[in-house]
């Protein structure tokens, strides 16, 4: 398996309410990497929650390059929080760029 590092920073956070009566909120972040991962992202997260708990899911685009291998990248991803714990979190990813783009493990 190929192990590929980086690290990313949030470069912006522009935070909505979307609906004040459900305490949903709209949140578009964006992302600068750099590693082996190099480029940058666009998420666009919907979340809610109540009191001891939240949830929250994602769409985030990617641009750039994957050990070299330019391209994009459409990372679908998720999350349930109960106050402390974590309950679940997931993530799908679809590349986008032509052949061998993503590295094969």
């Amino acid at each position: 398996m190929t192990e590929i590092m980086g690290e990313f920073q949030v470069t912006g956070w522009e935070e909505g309410d979307y609906d004040e009566a459900t305490r949903a909120t709209r949140v578009t972040v964006r992302k600068s990497f750099s590693g082996d991962i190099e480029g940058s992202s666009v998420a666009e997260l919907l979340g809610a929650g109540a009191e001891g708990g939240r949830g929250y899911v994602a769409s985030e685009f990617f641009t750039g390059s994957v050990l070299g291998r330019k391209g994009t990248l459409i990372i679908q991803h998720g999350g349930l929080l109960s106050n402390p714990a974590l309950l679940s979190q997931f993530a799908l990813s679809a590349a986008r760029g032509g052949p061998g783009w993503v590295p094969e493990s």
